[in-house]
């Protein structure tokens, strides 16, 4: 979680920056993916200290982010498919809601009982 948080992190950040030095913050932020990786972003890395830190909301915490993201990912592919965009970008967030998926399941039934 703490590095899909990461991720978007610097997505944001890029995003960011790219768009004020051409003074299009305005523009940046009517886009509705913007707030997607400031969530993930910031999400991610809150539910990941919570995981390594053994808290008890951080498990379904995680679940509902993982959730997310699938749904999220799914969404964004269906957006931007046909716009031409490089195949890596469309494999990238293919294989990570796969890996999402993987972790919501991971999350809900391989939790590893308290000793």
């Amino acid at each position: 979680m703490t590095v899909l948080g990461l991720m978007h992190i610097g997505w944001f950040t890029a995003n960011l920056l790219a768009a004020w030095s051409t003074a299009a913050l305005e523009q940046l932020f009517a886009q509705v993916w913007v707030y997607a990786d400031m969530s993930f972003g910031f999400g991610g890395v809150f539910i990941g200290v919570g995981l390594l830190r053994g808290a008890h909301w951080a498990r379904i915490a995680g679940v509902i982010l993982c959730l997310l993201a699938v749904f999220s990912n799914s969404l964004w592919f269906i957006e931007y498919y046909d716009q031409g965009l490089p195949r890596l970008v469309l494999t990238g967030t293919a294989f990570a809601s796969v890996m999402a998926a993987v972790g919501a399941y991971l999350l809900l039934f391989r939790w590893p009982e308290k000793v």
